[in-house]
């Protein structure tokens, strides 16, 4: 059979998004309807590969490739299971234009403030790219390099995630507050999962992970390596769970140190701009900025998938009229709706709930807030327009003593 040209390839690891999307073209045009379901780990696409590698004399890949090829492949049976659905898409054209992929909707929605800045994104996954590294310059983006899927530092995070109890793409906020309390003695048994390159990117051992499963993100491997079973949901948090997360914590902070340093290398601007799910962890941003190589940082507020509202908007924005959206400062986050006070008061009236009404007396608001505090009370506090992004500042929040050694429970 005719098989594709294949351009780009060379006996080295690490393969490029492009390159990828052509490998998983030519391997899934030669996967049969018998042959595929058979196909379910790394190890027998391996095998499969060995006994048929002679059918692609244009590809030539190093065996560690194999185990990055089969987590890109997304084999999906179509119809009778006789054709394959390849889902992927380049984030840039043909002369390097950005095009509306979920890794570019989080480049352009992140370059808020400056004229010229370098951009990180670091997330799970979103088409194939899971980092992107770009430098943007008035109402142009031009992206550097990527890292592609499997090897994902936000997987990586949600998978010790998972391993401590914690849902998957919400808990992880809650493992970065338990890190605080624990002691990064775990830390070299989790640099065996993640490996930094030369090139800037990073490589998971994916000996570690199982990323189709969402309840259980790791393999028994890493059971063996921590030598700690994982926590049960909703069970009592021991202290070694409390120092996974902290050497989990510090090992974030290093990968992403490594891909700053190598995006400043590339760049030439004292500004940084980040964005994606990962980039939502304040502590490992405080330490980019403390540490790393860049004097000014910009975090998206809505870093997560939620704020590649912005980006769309804006990328749709110049695609019509060539200009860029904005390189205003965004001086405040309280962009969501607000509501008068007389109105919360009419409500109040109409549905008969007893309420103190403390208009016109912003002190006696404050004072009697305070005494509730010191009671021990729970605040909710609701005040002016809300918040863009999932952090509470001050406009919808959750106020409590934290004097008080019971509160958080």
């Amino acid at each position: 059979a005719a098989h594709p040209t294949m351009t780009g390839f060379s006996n080295r690891t690490g393969l490029t998004t492009a390159e990828l999307l052509n490998a998983r073209f030519l391997l899934l045009s030669n996967l049969t309807q018998d042959v595929a379901p058979t196909i379910t780990t790394p190890a027998e696409f391996e095998s499969w590969w060995t006994t048929n590698e002679s059918l692609f004399p244009n590809l030539h890949l190093h065996r560690s490739d194999v185990g990055h090829l089969f987590y890109s492949l997304a084999i999906t049976p179509k119809g009778n299971g006789a054709s394959y659905f390849i889902s992927a898409t380049p984030t840039t054209d043909s002369v390097g234009d950005l095009l509306p992929t979920h890794s570019a909707f989080h480049l352009v929605g992140t370059l808020i403030g400056f004229d010229e800045a370098a951009i990180l994104t670091v997330d799970g996954v979103g088409e194939w790219a899971t980092s992107s590294y770009a430098i943007g310059k008035g109402a142009r983006i031009d992206l550097i390099d990527e890292v592609a899927f499997p090897d994902s530092i936000g997987l990586f995070y949600s998978s010790i995630t998972n391993y401590l109890g914690f849902e998957v793409l919400e808990g992880e906020y809650k493992v970065m507050g338990l890190a605080p309390y624990g002691k990064p003695l775990y830390a070299d048994q989790i640099r065996q999962l993640i490996r930094p390159c030369s090139d800037g990117k990073f490589a998971l051992d994916m000996d570690y992970f199982d990323f189709r499963q969402k309840n259980r993100m790791y393999t028994d491997k890493l059971v063996d390596l921590l030598g700690v079973p994982p926590r049960v949901p909703e069970s009592e948090l021991s202290q070694v769970y409390s120092d996974i997360a902290k050497s989990l914590q510090i090992v974030l902070e290093d990968i992403l140190l490594h891909q700053v340093r190598f995006l400043r290398e590339h760049t030439d601007t004292p500004n940084l701009c980040m964005a994606g799910g990962v980039a939502l962890n304040c502590v490992a941003n405080k330490r980019v900025l403390r540490e790393g190589p860049f004097e000014n940082l910009f975090v998206q507020p809505a870093a997560g998938d939620a704020g590649t509202c912005l980006g769309a908007a804006a990328l749709a924005y110049a695609d019509i009229t060539g200009k860029r959206h904005t390189a205003k400062r965004l001086e405040h986050v309280y962009l969501g709706p607000s509501y008068d006070s007389d109105d919360i008061a009419y409500l109040l009236t109409q549905l008969e709930l007893e309420a103190d009404d403390f208009r016109g007396r912003p002190d006696d608001l404050i004072d009697a807030v305070t005494d509730h505090l010191a009671d021990g009370k729970v605040i909710g506090w609701f005040h002016g327009a809300m918040e863009f992004g999932p952090r509470a500042l001050g406009a919808r929040s959750i106020l409590a003593n934290p004097a008080d050694e019971e509160m958080r429970e």
